[in-house]
């Protein structure tokens, strides 16, 4: 944290949350000691630490400042993983030193020229080349100059030998004229209100299984590191850009100011410092360990950013738009500016149905009344940002989609890391046009998540004037209908009657099989098409697709319709693992 905690603050804040039993500051305070340069354990309970008097001044010492004795152990760490020939774990490693070391000191240098040495391994050598620009823009030493010049030679002499990797959004990519005024998003949906289905998404033309039909970025997204409800992996902060979420082959570069977060480019860095990370920046590691209140802070940040910082300005703001009842779709979107845009998404988000939930928001109090720069506006306006956050909290309960991202994960020997196909959640965000479609247990479009973006693409035939329908959770070939009821009625608050239910369709393997020869087919295809190569594998989608077209009106719901539908599934996650595709082992 940027600032020093006044002993009698922390005595005050400690008190507070006595007053209240609530345990949340014994959770923050174990966040501040793992993280701190005195690797602090601060395990005690809240009833031993409060026999301790002097417990605030230990507090007072521990405070997360990049530290060249963290980012040198943290480097000398990934040498040796280096050394041997565990390049992904290494390289997180030198990241996380990265973001652990100050601004003028060699360690800066020193780690990017060790990122160059694992990226010329995997033959990647403008990676290899950028990072030893970097390495000599940050204080690399002189004397070890001669160790980059001969790699940069190397590199220069070996470019044309460089891996061929295949461009995935070739593949992702609109099927259809995209919206004038909703970039990403075909031209031929648009949205439509009824009683029984209120807003909803419906398409002018008839859709094809395999069209793709939205390209959507997430109005605000969280990383996340730590969840108590999800298997998170923890280094996701270390391999992942906060701004855009995309992993860039690991070649990130660490924010200026906090420990917790890196960028893939100084483009996004500077666009998440104007729209909410110059605010976040100084609490980031007490966010990371918020929950929900994570993304409902982002908001207001945002939100604030695109008042100026005024935060009477967001309240009149917000009392213009208490009212509205917007969609994207009510708005143009075509020109790239923060403020208008910011605000039109800020209306539809407002425009959202809320859940009744109360959520516990104390940490947002923590956080807040402890922030170097927001402090006084907090004191001065707590109740309009409690409920400014409530309200955030009830909406993402509702609309919010997780975000999921498979390259980065450890499989296989020991000695051979690489990224897998293999989907986790990396974060969730709000995606405006998305949170517009309505769910059914047999969907007729699918999410498909890439680079922190969502891809829409059709799974079964859809006729003109027809509604699309995604599925919030498990759908009827993964969970029984009264499992799948249960799930949405306490999470989403509506009992489901799409058809899957209404005809309490049956699951596999009791599915029924209405052609053998497409079950065949199937079966091969489910075989082969992650290991098929190029053309080959496209034409085996591209047939998956048409089988599923032809055929749906007479044997859906069908074994053999849902084994096609999951190897068209295979297919897109094979796509969406290219772009990220490194084998972490010496080429």
């Amino acid at each position: 944290m940027s600032e020093h905690y006044s002993e009698q603050r922390l005595s005050h804040i400690l008190n507070e949350k006595v007053k209240r039993n609530c345990f949340s500051l014994i959770v923050q305070f174990r966040a501040i000691s793992r993280d701190s340069c005195y690797h602090i354990s601060f395990l005690f309970s809240l009833n031993y630490l409060l026999k301790f008097p002097n417990c605030y001044q230990v507090i007072l010492n521990m405070q997360i400042r990049k530290s060249d004795k963290i980012s040198e152990a943290l480097r000398n760490e990934g040498n040796k993983l280096y050394g041997e020939k565990r390049f992904y774990h290494a390289m997180l490693k030198y990241n996380e030193s990265l973001c652990h070391t100050p601004l003028t000191s060699v360690n800066l240098g020193l780690a990017y020229a060790n990122r160059s040495a694992i990226y010329f391994e995997l033959r990647l050598y403008e990676k290899c080349l950028k990072n030893i620009k970097l390495a000599i823009d940050h204080n690399y030493p002189c004397e070890k100059l001669n160790v980059l010049n001969h790699r940069e030679e190397k590199c220069n002499e070996m470019k044309h030998q460089k891996l061929a990797i295949i461009n995935p959004w070739n593949f992702f990519k609109l099927t259809y004229k995209s919206h004038k005024k909703l970039h990403g998003v075909a031209d031929c949906l648009q949205v439509r209100i009824n009683e029984k289905y209120g807003k909803h998404i419906i398409t002018t033309k008839p859709l094809h299984v395999g069209d793709i039909i939205a390209i959507e970025k997430p109005f605000c997204s969280v990383l996340l590191s730590e969840s108590k409800f999800l298997k998170v992996d923890k280094e996701n902060k270390f391999q992942r850009c906060r701004n855009c979420l995309k992993d860039n082959q690991l070649d990130l570069i660490p924010c200026s100011g906090c420990c917790e977060v890196m960028f893939c480019s100084d483009k996004c860095h500077q666009e998440a410092n104007e729209r909410f990370h110059k605010y976040e920046c100084p609490v980031m590691n007490l966010l990371l360990k918020s929950g929900s209140v994570n993304i409902a802070l982002q908001i207001f940040f945002i939100a604030l950013s695109a008042c100026d910082g005024s935060i009477e300005n967001l309240q009149n703001f917000m009392l213009e738009t208490e009212n509205t009842n917007s969609t994207v779709f009510d708005y143009n979107f075509s020109q790239d500016s923060f403020v208008s845009n910011t605000k039109n998404y800020l209306k539809c988000l407002t425009s959202l149905t809320r859940s009744q939930r109360k959520f516990c928001i104390q940490a947002h109090d923590d956080i807040l009344s402890t922030h170097p720069q927001l402090k006084n506006m907090w004191n001065e306006n707590q109740e309009f940002i409690r409920n400014f956050i409530q309200k955030q909290c009830q909406i993402n309960d509702q609309y919010f989609h997780g975000i999921f991202g498979g390259s980065l994960t450890k499989t296989g020997n020991e000695n051979l890391d690489f990224f897998s196909t293999h989907q986790k959640s990396i974060g969730s965000g709000w995606f405006p046009f998305c949170s517009l479609i309505n769910h059914s247990c047999a969907p007729n479009v699918t999410r498909v998540s890439v680079e922190g973006k969502v891809v829409l693409v059709v799974c079964r035939p859809i006729a003109e004037g027809s509604q699309l329908f995604d599925c919030y959770k498990a759908n009827f070939n993964k969970q029984p209908k009264s499992s799948r009821q249960m799930t949405l009625l306490k999470e989403f608050n509506f009992t489901c009657d799409c058809e899957a239910c209404d005809k309490n369709y049956p699951a596999p393997p009791i599915l029924p099989i209405k052609d053998i020869k497409i079950v065949k087919f199937g079966k091969k295809t489910e075989e082969e098409i992650v290991n098929l190569k190029g053309g080959q594998s496209l034409k085996r989608y591209h047939d998956c697709c048409e089988v599923i077209d032809k055929n749906h009106d007479q044997n859906f719901p069908s074994l053999e319709l849902s084994l096609l539908q999951m190897c068209q599934a295979m297919y897109q996650l094979k796509q969406n693992h290219l772009i990220s595709q490194i084998r972490m082992s010496p080429g």
